[in-house]
């Protein structure tokens, strides 16, 4: 039976954890080592942020100084080379694989060097070669122990790692699932031979598994890191997500509770871990259950037909959570069609934010019509047919009670009546009061957009209301189930009144993009929402004249099928064209859309400066960094890529040949 408690000479009892045997101090060792390596990284990654932070002081000052790639990292940039491992992962750079390799070496260097086992110190052998395997197969067990306490840090979505080492959330996972399955392996040497040993001791095959309390307990743990493994196979996680979510959950629970039960010193290596992992999940039901959103409102902005997917657009206002929003955020997201699934509430996916609007609590109907800097740009937008194709009235929408979120349906047709002849007609809605109606997104965008509305929100910052959107394309049942329930608008109560949505975040990257003069933003489909956060956030600053950004210039290559899939963003395209006109700091826009199911097409896009359209062909990313590196004054491009894998994958390889540095968005969860 496992031993919890050992007694005191003096009577009393104290916990029973064995430090004093070989498996611990090797298990010890080696998790000081790699604490210590992840320490001296973060000590690196923070005085590298300190010294960018110096030089955007200089930049403010006036000086024309940018930042400079550190000695060697040109070197050790061209190792981000993605490559597929068949029946593992479509993508992994090469240093994550020569990592794992030098990981494993110094795992197996551990289990056979460190703290070694010598029955006869006299007699001068290497030192694994008179271990026994009672003891061999312990240490293995116990640099588990180690790999899979990492492995609960690594999937945490509320932690200090990011902040520490500026690996955020989504960049973390790839890990996890490393060092669980390096862990997995160091457990199998354990696994194997405890069986062959109860079956040898007992003659049975029940006897090998249950003999007595200790067996019991390492088997119902053996049997829940199995199952573990084998539903976080990548076929089960993408395509029966509840299944991979439920069992990491019970299972995990089981696993832990098993393990300290088989054997009570591992309590010293899951405790930690175990407790940051339950202050994570508090932190998550906080934030997505009882921290509410405003107003949530759910539209179909594409129809769905034959030759494209319909696109819903998600609008909610929550000021404390999009407060310090920077381009690249994303969230969590559930939508909850029916409250007698439980399981539906499991289903989180990540959205990246595609906009964000900030206005003030006095902004009024009157105050906007009043501002100039608007009315000249709605002017332009109003002559501009591009701006009549993509904006259309909100259909009159029904609010429904969401778990204390506001949630409405709406749908934009393509033969609502235009109101480009007068933008301020669209806030009609909200008229008689001075709060704004979030479903109105080119209000929104105009106003939060002007210079002086900008103005006023750096002076009361904390009085600001934030007004966000993310993009869904309707590829898999739960979407197209949201989409048919936006389509229906406001006749379809029936669908939609059981609708619950959760929303918990901000999460991702704080990407460093303003300290370089170029960028290239590659995306397919939806994938072109993460870089429309980032091409408004360059415009709105160097429109403002802030001196710390000093991108000047953009290129966007987008790749739709048909030209319908434009639309939705037409009104968006049209604020960063006159944004860009009337910019403090010079800022150069183009945009090259290839339209691959067409051969031909019409769009008044084709009339706005810097905007290109090319039908029946794909991009070629070799060709357009070719394009853009002949074209800037250095080698200072950042490039941006969210799309296919196997589009990602050409485009994050033409970044390394070029020596340009990269930013992939990649949900590999």
């Amino acid at each position: 039976m496992p031993q919890f408690s050992q007694q005191n000479p003096n009577g009393t009892y104290r916990p029973y954890l064995r430090t004093d045997s070989n498996f611990w101090m090797c298990g010890m060792a080696y998790a000081f080592f790699w604490w210590i390596c992840f320490i001296v990284y973060c000590l690196y990654y923070q005085l590298n942020r300190i010294r960018i932070y110096y030089i955007r002081k200089r930049r403010l000052k006036g000086e024309n100084v940018v930042v400079a790639d550190l000695p060697g990292a040109k070197f050790l940039h061209s190792f981000d080379f993605v490559v597929r491992i068949p029946f593992v992962t479509e993508m992994i750079p090469v240093k994550d694989i020569l990592g794992v390799l030098i990981f494993c070496v110094i795992d197996i260097f551990f289990l056979l060097f460190v703290a070694p086992y010598d029955t006869n110190p006299n007699q001068k052998v290497i030192a694994f070669v008179s271990m026994p395997v009672s003891i061999l197969d312990r240490r293995s067990a116990f640099l588990g122990l180690v790999n899979w306490s990492f492995v609960f840090f690594l999937a945490q979505r509320n932690s200090c790692l990011p902040k520490l080492s500026g690996l955020t959330f989504e960049e973390l996972i790839p890990f996890h699932r490393i060092f669980a399955r390096v862990g997995y392996a160091n457990f199998l040497p354990h696994f194997i031979y405890r069986i062959y040993d109860g079956f040898i001791r007992e003659q049975s095959y029940w006897g090998m598994f249950f003999k007595d309390e200790t067996y019991t307990a390492g088997s119902i743990a053996m049997f829940s890191y199995i199952i573990i493994f084998i539903t976080s196979l990548e076929f089960i996680r993408r395509n029966h997500f509840e299944l991979f979510y439920w069992s990491h959950i019970i299972f995990l629970i089981s696993a832990i509770m098993s393990t300290i039960l088989h054997y009570p010193t591992c309590a010293a290596f899951y405790t930690p871990p175990t407790l940051l992992w339950i202050a994570d999940r508090a932190i998550r039901s906080y934030k997505s259950w009882y921290t509410q959103c405003s107003s949530i409102q759910i539209e179909q902005v594409a129809k769905q037909t034959e030759l494209q997917d319909g696109i819903i657009r998600v609008l909610f206002e929550n000021n404390n959570m999009l407060q310090h929003f920077k381009p690249g955020n994303y969230v969590f997201a559930a939508f909850v069609l029916n409250d007698h699934k439980l399981w539906e509430y499991a289903n989180w996916h990540p959205f990246t934010i595609s906009e964000i609007f900030r206005v003030t609590d006095s902004t009024t109907i009157a105050n906007y019509a009043a501002d100039e800097e608007v009315k000249t740009i709605a002017g332009r937008a109003s002559s501009n047919s591009s701006f009549e194709e993509g904006m259309a009235v909100i259909n009159d929408t029904t609010p429904l009670l969401a778990n204390g979120s506001t949630v409405s349906f709406s749908s934009m047709d393509d033969d609502s009546e235009s109101i480009a002849s007068n933008i301020y007609d669209s806030a009609n809605i909200n008229s008689s009061g001075s709060s704004l109606n979030p479903a109105d997104v080119a209000y929104l965008r105009h106003r939060s957009g002007s210079r002086a509305h900008m103005n006023n929100i750096q002076k009361s910052y904390r009085q600001n209301r934030a007004v966000a959107t993310f993009h869904i394309k309707a590829l898999g049942t739960k979407t197209k189930d949201l989409l048919r329930a936006a389509a229906v608008g406001k006749d379809g109560t029936q669908l939609s009144g059981n609708m619950k949505v959760y929303i918990d975040g901000l999460y991702g990257p704080k990407l460093q993009y303003q300290d370089y003069p170029t960028l290239a933003l590659f995306a397919t489909g939806i994938g072109i929402t993460p870089a429309m956060a980032i091409v408004k956030d360059v415009i709105d600053k160097r429109s403002m004249g802030v001196r710390t950004y000093t991108t000047d210039t953009l290129y966007i290559t987008w790749a739709v099928r048909v030209i319908d899939e434009i639309k939705p963003f037409l009104d968006m395209f049209s604020y960063w064209s006159e944004k860009a006109k009337q910019s403090i700091l010079p800022i150069q826009l183009s945009m090259t859309i290839y339209v691959s199911g067409m051969m031909a097409g019409s769009s008044s896009l084709e009339s706005m400066d810097g905007f290109k359209l090319i039908y029946g062909q794909r991009p070629r990313p070799g060709i357009n960094l070719e394009k853009i590196k002949n074209a800037s004054m250095d080698d200072r491009v950042w490039v941006h890529v969210c799309g296919s894998t196997s589009f990602t994958k050409a485009v994050v390889n033409e970044a390394v040949r070029h020596r340009f540095h990269f930013h992939k968005e990649t949900f590999e969860f």
